[in-house]
C-alpha cells in the first residue's frame, strides 16, 4: 500500500490543507472517524466530559462515547444556532476536558471568543467544520482557532466524495499522531520509514478512490463557493421583501460557506401547520429537498447512549439525553427550514421561484396538509434549472 506523494490521498491532503490554511491535514474514511481521532488525539480519557452543541448531527455525540467520555450537550445560541458561548463556560466551570464546537448552518461560531474561553479553563477546542469549508472569520479560515479541525465529505456537502473526512491541525506533534492512529501505525507521510509502529492505530484511511474524487472536484471550490454567496445574498434580499428572514450571521465572517441555507418561519406564518408539513409542501412545489434543521439531541431518536457498551463507571443520569435542558435549540428547530446548497447554483429565476412557493403556500396555510397529499399525487411541481 504506497502512498508517495503522486498518490491521490497524499496529493489531496496536501491541496486540502491550503485550501483552508492548515499547515497539516489527514484525510480519514469519514467525518466520524476524523471527530474520534481528534479526541483520541487529544488524550479524551473515559468518563471525561465533552461539551457538545445540543443541536447538531448526532455523530458529535456518538463520537465522543466511541472513546468511552461523556456527551454534555449544551445549549445554542438562536441567532447563530451555534453553541451557545455562555451556557458553555458554565459547563466549563464544572470540570468539563474539551469543547467540541460545531460551525452551523452558513455562519461561524463565536470562533475568537470560544478559543480565548478554551484558553482560559486549559481545554482543548475540536472545531467541527463538516458545513464550514472555506468559511473565513476576518479573513481567517475556521478551523485554524483550536487546536483540531475535523472535516466530512460525506455525499450530501459541498465536497462530497459519498463517504469521507479530514483532520486538519497547525500543530507537528498532534499531526504525527493522528496520522499513525488513522493508520494501523503506519505513516504515509514518511514512506522509507512506514512501519512506525510506536502506537495503536486503527483504519481510518481515506481510500485511493474517494481521494481521486476530491482531487476533481476541488478544483471547481471556490468558483461555486462564490456563485452560492452571490445567490445567497439576492435570495436573502427578496426574501425580506415578504417578511421571510435568514439566521443570524456573525459580523466577523468575512467569507460564507453555504452548506444549507436557512430560512426562519415565524409561527403565525402557517397557522397551526407543523414545519415538517411546511418542509415537505415545498419540497413538492420546487422539486428540491427542503428540511427542517436538526433535532435536538434530547429529543433525538438517533441518538441511544444506553444502548453503548463503551461507558463505564458513569451514572446514566450523566449521558441521559432527557437530563438536559436545551430551549433554544428546541425553539429553533420549530421556526427554521433549509434548502440544500445545490439550490444556490441555479439562477434568478430559481431563486425568485422559492419566494413565490412560499407566499403560494402560505395562502394555501389553513389546508396545507390535505394540498401536500394532493400535490404528491398529481407531482405538481416546479422544476430547477440546473
Amino acid at each position: 500500500d504506497s502512498r508517495d506523494d503522486t498518490s491521490f490521498e497524499r496529493r489531496f491532503a496536501k491541496r486540502f490543507a491550503g485550501l483552508v490554511g492548515a499547515k497539516y491535514c489527514i484525510p480519514t474514511i469519514s467525518g466520524t472517524a476524523a471527530l474520534k481521532l481528534a479526541l483520541l488525539a487529544l488524550n479524551i480519557r473515559p468518563n471525561d466530559k465533552v461539551i457538545i452543541p445540543g443541536l447538531t448531527w448526532v455523530a458529535c455525540a456518538t463520537s465522543v462515547l466511541s472513546v468511552g467520555a461523556i456527551p454534555v450537550l449544551v445549549d445554542i445560541d438562536r441567532g447563530d444556532l451555534c453553541l451557545s458561548l455562555e451556557e458553555t463556560e458554565k459547563h466549563l466551570r464544572n470540570g468539563c476536558r474539551a469543547i467540541m464546537l460545531c460551525h452551523l448552518y452558513n455562519s461561524s461560531a463565536q470562533i475568537s471568543s470560544f478559543a480565548s474561553l478554551a484558553k482560559k479553563y486549559h481545554v482543548p477546542l475540536i472545531e467541527d467544520c463538516a458545513q464550514s469549508i472555506g468559511t473565513k472569520v476576518n479573513g481567517k479560515n475556521v478551523g485554524n482557532f483550536g487546536d483540531i479541525a475535523c472535516y466530512s465529505f460525506h455525499q450530501s456537502k459541498e465536497l462530497a466524495s459519498g463517504e469521507g473526512g479530514a483532520v486538519t491541525t497547525n500543530n507537528k506533534e498532534l499531526f504525527d499522531k493522528i496520522e499513525l492512529m488513522r493508520s494501523d501505525g503506519m505513516i504515509y507521510s514518511n514512506p522509507d520509514n512506514k512501519y512506525y509502529g510506536n502506537i495503536i492505530g486503527h483504519n481510518m484511511n481515506l481510500s485511493e478512490i474517494h481521494a481521486a474524487i476530491l482531487c476533481g472536484q476541488i478544483e471547481e471550490f471556490e468558483k461555486n463557493q462564490t456563485i452560492k454567496e452571490d445567490n445567497a445574498s439576492y435570495l436573502k434580499e427578496i426574501l425580506s421583501t415578504e417578511g421571510f428572514f435568514t439566521k443570524k450571521q456573525n459580523v466577523a465572517d468575512s467569507k460564507t460557506s453555504y452548506f444549507k441555507f436557512v430560512i426562519r418561519i415565524e409561527r403565525n406564518r402557517f397557522s397551526s401547520v407543523s414545519l415538517d408539513v411546511v418542509a415537505k409542501a415545498l419540497t413538492l412545489e420546487l422539486n428540491a429537498l427542503v428540511k427542517p434543521i436538526y433535532t435536538p439531541l434530547n429529543h433525538n431518536t438517533l441518538y441511544q447512549p444506553k444502548s453503548y457498551p463503551r461507558i463505564c463507571n458513569a451514572n446514566y443520569s450523566d449521558i441521559d439525553p432527557a437530563s438536559f435542558v436545551l430551549p433554544n435549540a428546541v425553539w429553533s428547530t420549530i421556526r427554521n427550514i433549509t434548502l440544500h446548497h445545490n439550490v444556490l447554483l441555479g439562477n434568478k429565476t430559481d431563486l425568485d421561484a422559492i419566494l413565490i412557493a412560499l407566499l403560494k403556500l402560505e395562502k394555501k396555510a389553513d389546508n396545507l396538509s390535505k394540498y401536500t397529499i394532493e400535490a404528491e399525487k398529481a407531482k405538481r411541481v416546479t422544476k430547477f434549472n440546473f
